[in-house]
């Protein structure tokens, strides 16, 4: 008899609420939002600049910034709430089940380490793996990841290598536990599109292949298509809307992931006031399409 796969959300976030410390006052980041991810998804976050998407994305590992609190809602993780966990069980998770992928690859490595003796750390320290094991398997990561030369690499240190192959190492390096989880915060932004494209490819393939949960945060449309099985909209820290491909997203949310540096962003009052096409005064989220799977927050894009 076939197994049935596991439908068990592997993370769940309900209404998360963050603040943000200025001067000496609490100012809201994140309003209210919800999130489940299933075993082997990809979500898309997205949003421009400002919208919340890294503050979101930390929090599902259950971690903040200085200077930024949880302030309200829950956050799980298979079964683990990770705000009320001690510091010797999120030790524990980070790095070997929940794993970080930030934008700058340069910035994340250090300098003076080869790239294999920064890659075994994580599996060695977990107890996971011994040193020869965890470098004979980043080697053979590395060329899952379809990085030139796989077997001398690793012993190049980090300024010895292209922008797009640190990218694809520190992926490898994400992936030396086989984490359950891992967060992409937008690490293919600095790249040229040729390079892009073939990171991207890269990681969806080692994602798949792993069956690996993943939160993929971004402000392109463009790389959310190709990346993500869902897609979660962002503005001002409030969610506006969720669909299952770019295509059924609204044209108001396509507005929305345009990144604007010109525009600040508020705090206050209706996040999608100055998008929204047909303001009624009132507004209230409402659900559409299939259920939960489909969400929008204004009543104009319902029809």
């Amino acid at each position: 008899m076939t197994q049935a796969p596991d439908t068990t959300p592997l993370v769940k976030i309900r209404d998360i609420r963050i603040d943000g410390r200025s001067d000496e006052t609490w100012l809201p980041i994140i309003k209210g939002v919800n999130l489940t991810l299933q075993r082997g998804q990809v979500l898309g976050l997205i949003g421009e600049s400002g919208a919340g998407k890294s503050t979101l994305g930390l929090a599902a590992m259950g971690y903040t910034r200085d200077g930024v609190r949880i302030s309200g809602g829950s956050v799980e993780f298979d079964g683990i709430d990770l705000l009320t966990a001690s510091a010797a069980v999120k030790r524990d998770l980070l790095g070997k089940r929940i794993a970080y992928v930030a934008q700058s690859a340069a910035a994340s490595f250090n300098p003076a380490h080869r790239l294999i003796d920064q890659h075994v750390e994580a599996p060695v320290q977990h107890g996971i793996a011994g040193r020869k094991d965890s470098a004979e398997d980043g080697i053979a990561l590395y060329r899952k990841l379809r990085l030139p030369n796989p077997e001398e690499i690793g012993f190049r240190y980090p300024h010895q290598v292209s922008g797009g192959q640190l990218q694809r190492a520190m992926t490898a390096m994400a992936m030396s536990c086989r984490p359950d989880l891992i967060i992409f915060d937008e690490p293919t932004t600095a790249l040229d599109v040729t390079t892009q494209i073939e990171v991207l490819s890269a990681i969806r393939d080692i994602v798949a292949q792993y069956n690996t949960a993943a939160i993929y945060i971004t402000h392109d449309l463009a790389v959310v298509a190709q990346m993500a099985d869902r897609i979660k909209v962002l503005l001002r820290g409030e969610e506006v809307e969720t669909a299952d491909s770019v295509e059924k997203l609204t044209f108001a949310s396509a507005e929305i992931a345009v990144p604007n540096p010109a525009r600040a962003p508020f705090l206050s009052g209706f996040a999608y006031l100055l998008r929204c096409r047909k303001y009624l005064g009132e507004f209230a989220k409402v659900l559409g399409g299939c259920g939960e799977e489909e969400f929008v927050i204004c009543t104009a894009w319902t029809t």
